[in-house]
């Protein structure tokens, strides 16, 4: 036996040895560890996604870095005490040899203040970055529900498709015994056959549109990669529990409050332009040695002439900033309303098309002619073709009912994004 046959074989027996091994450590350390399961609700999500989010998570750093400015705008006096040193021999007098020390320090005030205006910059800022984060918190809020919605309707589809294969197996089922039977030919179980295979590729790819959703949901939401999810609530649950409320909270909204934080911050930065416009102070104290023995000291005081430079620039463009951040919110303030009203006005169209499935008899009616129909074609009464016909129908019913209900519910979503309320 040539040793290249020698090695297959060793290496063939080795394997054999250990991937049962293998397999049953990882069964054992899988059974030793089991996968965590997270359950999420509506709400819960929606927490998760403000909470932990990847969107939300780097949006809090905004708020330390607006809250750090507040130090710069708490330092009084703005500038530092200055030291000025001045020493020399004599060029004219008796004693070339006798020198000369000034030594002085002085202190610049500004005498019209500017701190006041400056914390309220300060705060405006603060504002600005809370409500920007709000702005995100929302936004990941509307994609992680978004998310949530896609996947209970995908959960949904998938056990109507689950149904219809159920269908599909009793349909071909029939089809055999009425073939035996002599009552059907073999192009109805060629035909019932294709009908199965039709309704298992849509349960897959039904199951495929809820992993992805989940998927989405897990990333939004900050869940760990390992744990498994779990989704608690149904489409036909309503999210809005009181509509009349949008419109009152649409005015809270965070696009709304960072444009109210930019008007504060432009009033602020145009007293502080008023303020800079005053002149200048300074207080301090000399010293001064002359002839060795001459040594003086007094007070100095200075004060800056604001001819040429009294803040002009920074005060024109407060006031352009202020009269822009005033028309913006004004103008955001209707487009929020305008939206909040359409999305209503859309809730209740949507509330319609619903109404009109339930006065049919909803889920248990189409549970109901399915076992029908059934029971029919294996009696004889029905053909295949008719059978089929009356299934395709009931199904396409029922998905458009569902469908229906998503466009509701995500109708609800938009209305409460619109609004600013997802919490």
């Amino acid at each position: 036996m040539s040793k290249t046959v020698v090695s297959a074989a060793f290496a063939a027996a080795l394997l054999s040895f250990v991937v049962p091994r293998t397999s049953a450590a990882e069964g054992s350390e899988a059974a030793a560890f089991p996968v965590k399961t997270t359950e999420l609700d509506w709400k819960e999500t929606l927490r998760r996604a403000r909470e932990r989010g990847p969107l939300t998570s780097l949006a809090r750093s905004r708020i330390a870095e607006a809250e750090a400015r507040r130090v710069d705008a708490e330092i009084f006096p703005r500038q530092n005490p200055v030291l000025e040193v001045g020493a020399g021999p004599r060029l004219i007098g008796t004693d070339p040899d006798s020198p000369y020390v000034q030594i002085a320090l002085s202190q610049p005030i500004d005498m019209g203040g500017g701190r006041s205006a400056r914390l309220r910059l300060a705060e405006a800022g603060v504002a600005t970055a809370r409500a920007e984060t709000d702005a995100d918190a929302q936004l990941a809020s509307r994609e992680a529900g978004g998310a949530f919605l896609r996947a209970l309707w995908a959960g949904e589809r998938a056990k109507l498709a689950e149904q219809s294969l159920e269908s599909a197996r009793a349909a071909l089922a029939s089809a055999k015994k009425r073939l035996e039977a002599g009552d059907a030919t073999a192009l109805e179980v060629n035909v019932a056959r294709s009908g199965l295979a039709r309704a298992g590729a849509a349960l897959r790819g039904y199951e495929a549109e809820r992993e992805a959703a989940l998927g989405l949901v897990r990333v939004l939401a900050g869940v760990d990669p390992k744990q498994t999810i779990e989704l608690r609530g149904d489409l036909a649950d309503p999210l809005l529990a009181d509509r009349s409320r949008l419109s009152k909270a649409a005015l809270a909204r965070p696009e709304i409050r960072a444009l109210a934080a930019e008007v504060e911050a432009a009033r602020a930065q145009e007293d502080l332009s008023d303020a800079l416009a005053w002149p200048q102070l300074g207080l301090g104290a000399a010293y001064q040695l002359e002839d060795k023995n001459v040594h003086t000291v007094f007070g100095t005081l200075s004060l800056t002439l604001p001819i040429f430079e009294r803040a002009q620039g920074l005060g024109a463009e407060a006031r352009a900033r202020l009269a822009r951040a005033e028309r913006a919110e004004a103008a955001t303030a209707e487009r929020v309303q305008g939206e909040v009203a359409t999305a209503l006005g859309v809730l209740r169209k949507r509330d319609a098309a619903i109404h009109a499935f339930d006065e049919q008899g909803g889920v248990e009616a189409f549970r109901e002619n399915m076992a029908l129909a059934g029971r029919g074609y294996a009696a004889g009464e029905t053909s295949l073709s008719d059978l089929l016909l009356m299934q395709r129908e009931l199904v396409e019913t029922e998905a458009d009912r569902l469908d229906r209900l998503l466009e509701l519910r995500a109708t609800e979503l938009e209305a409460l994004a619109a609004a600013g309320a997802l919490r």
